[in-house]
């Protein structure tokens, strides 16, 4: 079994009476709160989401302190783990100092996961806030990435939350499967992000 899918709840046992209670990245259920005005529709997403076994709930950190549109902003010096232990910061493309106002979107991203006592988080992937597995490194406009979650991702996971990114293909498949009472196998063809020749050929090189 895939490593991540070791990370969530056995989905098998959940129903429509006892449901799998996920948080969601709301632009990923086609909420307009991308930096740029835009949504970024998942249909995996949005079938997890709208599976009778589960309780979605959707959450946005930089809509919430910026509002949408905004302007880009980026981790710099480290990832978002390194955000929260002080060591590096969130920028946007003018070179403001956005730290401490994702540090307190991450506060309260937080809170309402435990609020809804959220089992599973589904996050949007490459966004400084919710990326799980890579992230921008410093100005966008580079295109370099890193290695790591995001902010809100980071503290999720430093309080216990497991969190799934949402081109991590084959878990969220397996989480269906399950979900339908089937053994969790995905299909053959489906791949988690860090499994993508893109993540691999570019992290390995």
């Amino acid at each position: 079994m895939d490593a991540f899918l070791r990370m969530v709840p056995p989905t098998q046992e959940h129903t429509a009476e006892d449901p799998l209670r996920l948080l969601s990245s709301a632009c990923l259920l086609g909420h307009r709160v991308g930096w740029d005005d835009r949504a970024y529709t998942a249909p995996l997403a949005l079938h997890l989401a709208g599976h009778p076994s589960v309780c979605s709930h959707h959450f946005c950190p930089e809509h919430l302190i910026l509002g949408t549109p905004r302007l880009l902003t980026t981790i710099h010096h480290g990832n978002g783990f390194d955000v929260l232990d002080g060591k590096a910061q969130v920028k946007d493309s003018e070179g403001q100092d956005r730290t401490e106002a994702f540090l307190d979107s991450a506060q309260k991203m937080l809170a309402f996961a435990q609020q809804h006592r959220v089992e599973v988080a589904l996050l949007m992937e490459i966004s400084d806030s919710c990326g799980t597995s890579a992230i921008y490194l410093g100005d966008p406009a580079k295109k370099e990435y890193q290695q790591g979650p995001g902010v809100s991702a980071s503290m999720l996971i430093r309080h216990g939350i497991p969190v799934v990114g949402s081109r991590d293909e084959k878990c969220l498949n397996a989480m269906l499967s399950l979900l339908n009472g089937g053994t969790g196998n995905p299909t053959e063809s489906a791949t988690n992000f860090r499994e993508a020749p893109w993540y691999q050929e570019y992290f390995e090189s």
